[in-house]
């Protein structure tokens, strides 16, 4: 057997061509070809026809093609599509259903090309056959319709997808991590392609306003609008009979993650429990709410006693104050007039001394 393939390999992108090296009837051809994962040439435009001359001028012979009489009509046998005047390549006065006058029975149902002409001939006539494998395989195109070209294919996409095989369609807006959160996206063709997956985290204190992940669709928006991360918030706390409980002045943080809450009893009540509790991640407090207790009325008077007896002292240091301080001005007016006394003293008798002298 041989191989024709100016293009690389057998199984590639391209189209292959293959020939045998033996003649056989149409059916046989077809089989031979079919075993190969292809089928018999069927020469959709001039372009492949062309081509093929090129490949097999050097060899030259009859070869079997896919063209068939189906149902009185003329289709090719891989597609079953019928053949139109426009796409032919007939040679002169073909087809002309010749009858052997030896067996006026046998009917020219099939096609060989010869001399790069169509011919129509009898079935069970022996050539050899010419394959192709077509370039349009399974997954040529993800999201669109493969049209064979010679010697290739292109890809004729499905509204909202693009590349060359049909596998993007990038949605928008492109996709960012929320405040207090982050986000994963994972895709065959890529973090915003068509079917892929983004999905959203938030931190510690934090939960998603929607949990369901987004999808890239067909129609390159997102599945849904992107969740935010919003602060986790605990049950508010009861109310404080006899006292007040403050928590902030924004209704929308008073109970969240983080903020703190405190306590205070009016007069005559004593607070029991903790002054403030902060709400947690997990939505909950961090402590039990205080109660305000009265105070008994034993309690009131041991401290009424206290502050008299505190009362007592302070009215006692301030009178001995009083006296220290009138006792030390008593004495420097007793020093003054002994002072003043000796001064008078000393004088008179200096005078009578004078005198006696």
């Amino acid at each position: 057997m041989s191989l024709l393939n100016a293009f690389g390999h057998f199984f590639t992108e391209c189209w292959s061509y293959r020939y045998s090296d033996e003649t056989m009837t149409w059916d046989q051809a077809r089989a031979w070809c079919r075993a190969y994962h292809g089928d018999l040439v069927t020469m959709k435009n001039q372009e492949e026809i062309d081509h093929l001359k090129t490949l097999l001028v050097p060899r030259g012979g009859r070869y079997w093609i896919g063209i068939r009489k189906i149902d009185n009509n003329w289709k090719r046998v891989d597609t079953n599509e019928p053949v139109t005047n426009e796409d032919t390549n007939w040679g002169r006065r073909e087809p002309n259903n010749y009858r052997d006058p030896s067996n006026p029975n046998r009917k020219e149902d099939c096609v060989e090309w010869l001399y790069w002409k169509w011919n129509d001939l009898w079935c069970g006539s022996n050539h050899y056959a010419l394959c192709y494998t077509a370039s349009c395989q399974r997954h040529s195109c993800v999201h669109g319709e493969c049209v064979e070209t010679v010697p290739g294919h292109r890809c004729q996409c499905t509204e909202g997808f693009d590349g060359d095989k049909c596998q993007h369609v990038n949605a928008e807006p492109e996709l960012t991590s929320p405040p207090k959160g982050d986000i994963s996206c994972t895709g065959m063709d890529g973090d915003f392609a068509f079917d892929s997956l983004c999905r959203y985290s938030c931190e510690e204190g934090y939960e998603l306003s929607d949990p369901e992940p987004l999808r890239c669709t067909a129609t390159r928006n997102w599945s849904h609008p992107p969740p935010t991360c919003e602060a986790v918030q605990c049950p508010g706390p009861p109310h404080l009979s006899n006292g007040t409980v403050s928590c902030g002045d924004d209704p929308a943080t008073r109970f969240s993650y983080g903020n703190n809450c405190t306590f205070s009893c009016q007069d005559g009540f004593e607070l029991q429990g903790v002054v403030s509790m902060a709400c947690t991640h997990s939505g909950e407090w961090n402590a039990a709410p205080p109660t305000c207790e009265g105070v008994k009325a034993d309690q009131m008077e041991r401290n009424d006693s206290k502050e008299f007896q505190f009362g007592a002292r302070s009215l006692t240091f301030t009178v001995a104050v009083l006296i220290l301080d009138f006792t030390v001005f008593a004495f420097i007016c007793v020093i003054f007039v002994l002072f003043i006394l000796h001064f008078v003293c000393s004088a008179v008798f200096f005078k009578s001394y004078i005198r006696l002298c």
